[in-house]
């Protein structure tokens, strides 16, 4: 087992304040969604605060969003994109398609 502690760090904001408000914020690993949303974030901007992803290399997307009880697997499996797909869009609509289909 994880420790809980361990499972917080990962969660939480570890991004420094220093850094510019146009990039994501991350814990270790995981792009966390922060308190207010500025510039661009990997998560749907409609998840609520405290929720948290996790990209993998072949597309593959790990979404928990603690505030439902929500854990979402996607496995994409496909290295690289075709051209003019949007992968921010993409990854934002996987996250609202899940948090849609349970509120």
């Amino acid at each position: 087992m994880i420790p809980e502690e361990i499972i917080q760090l990962l969660t939480t904001i570890q991004s420094p304040n220093t850094k510019p408000k146009s990039l994501p914020t991350n814990g270790f690993f995981w792009f966390v969604q922060p308190q207010q949303s500025e510039g661009i974030t990997e998560l749907s901007p409609i998840v609520p605060q405290g929720s948290f992803q996790l990209l993998g290399y072949t597309s593959v997307a790990l979404l928990v969003i603690p505030k439902e009880n929500i854990v979402a697997v996607r496995g994409f499996n496909s290295f690289g994109s075709p051209e003019g797909f949007d992968y921010i869009k993409d990854i934002h609509d996987f996250g609202s398609t899940v948090y849609q289909s349970i509120v």
